[in-house]
């Protein structure tokens, strides 16, 4: 992101603002798996895109709605899990889900997921990038 932090001189009085510091980015993994997101008993099928700590991008069959809560479940690292989620953002069928882990359960099913993922992380998009 690029602001300019220099004024004129007619904007000189009061202190210069500066944008508050976004928090890093989770490190994504590629994770190509099969699973389904449950919500308000309809099963939508779909493909898991990539895996964070705070959730996981997926093409769906059927593009939900943004905010919607529900549950994914996929089979990873030998494990069939079985994880809350939030439906966080939308582009066309790919939806993004964040984690809702309110149980030591949920937390544990969340961990072996991103702990199944093997390879380098997914790149973080550069400022730069449009």
């Amino acid at each position: 992101m690029w602001f300019n932090r220099f004024r004129s001189p007619a904007e000189s009085s009061g202190p210069l603002e500066m944008p508050a510091k976004e928090p890093p980015r989770a490190v994504r993994f590629r994770l190509d798996v099969d699973l389904s997101f449950i919500v308000d008993g309809r099963r939508h099928e779909g493909r898991c895109i990539n895996v964070s700590e705070s959730g996981l991008l997926a093409s769906l069959d059927h593009a939900p709605e943004v905010w919607v809560e529900g549950r994914v479940e996929l089979e990873a690292g030998g494990h069939y899990l079985n994880i809350p989620v939030r439906v966080a953002r939308v582009e066309g069928n790919d939806a993004g889900f964040a984690f809702c882990l309110n149980t030591e359960n949920d937390r544990a099913a969340a961990r072996i997921l991103v702990d199944s993922v093997s390879g380098d992380p997914i790149p973080s998009p550069s400022e730069n990038e449009v």
